[in-house]
């Protein structure tokens, strides 16, 4: 069965709402997400898809916390293959996501008191600095809408629109995005710019 006309006009208008409600509940100068990963292949492809995911969600991604790390052995030693993968990992995710602070877990014994849990997070935590919101919206002047994507594979990302919406989808992850009314009923194009993704009009 059909809806009224008028009832999508309130769904609309109610969904539109909650965009509003979560944008303020996620707000970047409060709210931050720090995607933490295990210094292998498999976190290392992990963090391709999470890493975008985040943001495409609203939240404000701010660093990569890669852990329990492996101390440095002599060749020869048993976790010689372990460590050398730990360290080419490493190197993948700071050339991967060179603007992304990069925090280093290394791997110890349980603490045995709060102390020694408040000095691991004392070494993961940095004050949060000013960041530009995960999707912005351009004036109506000059029409885009722009979505950070920090280190996505071409791969993992696909984009197609529906009536007024905008598809993205990331790897297992789909979302849905109310396009802004500047970018309705005309055509569209997607342009990559470093981490972001930015949709205007097709000239």
């Amino acid at each position: 069965n059909l809806l009224p006309f008028e009832q999508i006009g309130r769904m609309q208008e109610a969904r539109v709402r909650f965009e509003q409600l979560r944008d303020a509940a996620l707000d970047s100068a409060r709210v931050r997400a720090r995607l933490v990963i295990h210094p292998d292949q498999a976190g290392l492809r992990s963090a391709t898809v999470y890493a975008p995911a985040l943001p495409l969600f609203g939240l404000t991604f701010d660093a990569l916390i890669v852990g329990p790390l492996l101390p440095t052995v002599s060749d020869g030693h048993g976790l010689a293959a372990s460590v050398l993968e730990q360290e080419t990992v490493l190197a993948a995710l700071a050339a991967r996501w060179p603007n992304v602070p990069l925090f280093h877990l290394p791997l110890l014994a349980t603490p045995g008191s709060v102390a020694h849990f408040a000095t691991i997070g004392q070494s993961l935590f940095h004050p949060p600095i000013p960041l530009p919101p995960p999707i912005t919206i351009g004036p109506i002047h000059d029409p885009f809408m722009s979505l950070y994507l920090p280190g996505v594979a071409r791969e993992d990302l696909s984009i197609s629109v529906s009536g007024d919406e905008l598809i993205v989808s990331l790897g297992p992850y789909r979302r849905h995005l109310l396009l802004p009314t500047t970018l309705r009923g005309v055509p569209i194009r997607a342009v990559r710019e470093g981490d972001r993704l930015t949709i205007r009009r097709r000239e």
